[in-house]
């Protein structure tokens, strides 16, 4: 049986970026997915400004998968409708079949090898490496990294998590139908309160409209039927309406030291790393699978692939990015619990509206954000409040 130095386990983003970038380093690897690439993956496919930075950085975007580029975001809310413009594009929008394939191709041409069609049936972690058994066959490597998404395979046999609690996750429903004609095609749509926490979206691709609700599962209540009617509402009447199904892991801030043991890393999804407020896991995706390979390969260069050393990998993503979640997770606190008056504060205030393209962009913090919100919100305050209470009257 051939040692490998890293075997990765989905082939997401989060996987292909690894696999990537452990390539690029000189580590034998192996990029293990368990469906027939190109696959249907339900997702509305938006990239943010930073998450294009990386790939183009990188040279991992392939101008081919991108199917509209939008500038404008229209939000609507109960009472409330409002649109904000940049002068570059908010978001991109890709089929996400194509994107992650275009991925694993970059990858393999870096010499990652990539086994399709392959299913993670059971491993064992040892002081001789990681043993994979797998429907086609068993393997050994120095490594293993899990990118296998929100129900990680890896998570569970490692005993790092098995299973997300409710109000740790978002549920998603996601649809694809015909692009209209009559839609406004040079912007994506937000919507707020059809579900306690979480939102609706309707973006615009280049022949179809991804169409899709989420919430926190924990207080979804009846999400078919919730989902129906607002495609119904918001788009358009589907008689035997095909859906996907998905969770959204947003409990990752609650799980510091479940992201790594002995030889084992857990990036993306299967991390939780996923933006607490948005539910926008790309970016984060591609970024903890990159600081995972050149954590292994220093481990590789330093023969020590103990729990302890692998920390580093944490270390170095709370750096990045985890210690801004946690205000991000704050924020969206406020954000959802008091809608009415955040719907507001954002139509009344542009200065805060515009913030959006600076934070999506990564030119400033969540933690910068909140603490701007909180100093602008105090002069609105009173105003709102006082007009709730004349209307009352």
């Amino acid at each position: 049986m051939e040692r490998l130095d890293l075997i990765i386990v989905g082939a997401g983003p989060a996987g292909s970026v690894a696999a990537y970038t452990a390539a690029k380093l000189g580590l034998t690897t192996l990029l293990i997915e368990k469906e027939i690439m190109p696959r249907y993956k339900p997702c509305g496919g938006g990239l943010t400004p930073k998450a294009i930075d990386f790939l183009e950085a990188r040279d991992l975007l392939d101008k081919n998968v991108v199917e509209r580029k939008c500038r404008e975001m229209k939000i609507f809310a109960p009472n409330i409708e409002f649109t904000i413009t940049c002068k570059k594009e908010i978001v991109t929008l890709v089929d996400r079949s194509k994107f992650d394939l275009s991925l694993v191709r970059k990858a393999e041409r870096e010499g990652a090898m990539f086994n399709e069609g392959e299913k993670v049936k059971g491993l064992h972690v040892s002081s001789d490496g990681v043993k994979v058994v797998t429907t086609r066959g068993r393997y050994l490597s120095k490594a293993l990294i899990g990118a296998d998404g929100v129900n990680s395979i890896v998570a569970k046999l490692t005993n790092l998590r098995k299973r997300w609690k409710p109000d740790e996750v978002w549920l998603a429903l996601e649809t694809t139908l015909p692009l209209m004609k009559s839609l406004d095609q040079s912007c994506i749509r937000i919507y707020f309160g059809d579900t306690y926490s979480g939102y609706g979206w309707i973006f615009p691709k280049k022949d179809v409209v991804s169409i899709g609700l989420c919430g926190r599962l924990a207080e979804f209540i009846n999400p078919r039927e919730r989902f129906l009617k607002f495609v119904q509402a918001k788009y358009a009447k589907r008689d035997n309406l095909r859906y996907h199904a998905h969770l959204i892991p947003l409990g990752g801030i609650w799980r510091e030291n479940n992201v790594y043991t002995h030889r084992v890393l857990l990036i993306g999804d299967a991390a939780g790393f996923v933006d607490p407020l948005t539910g926008e896991g790309i970016y984060h995706a591609m970024l903890s699978g990159e600081v995972a390979a050149y954590t292994i390969s220093e481990a590789n260069q330093n023969g020590v692939f103990t729990a302890q050393f692998l920390r580093k990998y944490w270390e170095k993503c709370k750096k990045l990015f985890w210690k801004d979640m946690e205000a991000a997770f704050y924020l969206s606190r406020i954000f959802y619990d008091h809608l009415n008056f955040s719907m507001s504060l954002l139509k009344r205030d542009m200065t805060i509206a515009g913030y959006l393209f600076p934070l999506i962009s990564g030119k400033i913090s969540y933690r910068q954000l909140l603490f701007r919100c909180i100093f602008r919100s105090l002069k609105f305050l009173p105003e709102y409040w006082f007009t709730k209470v004349i209307r009352k009257v």
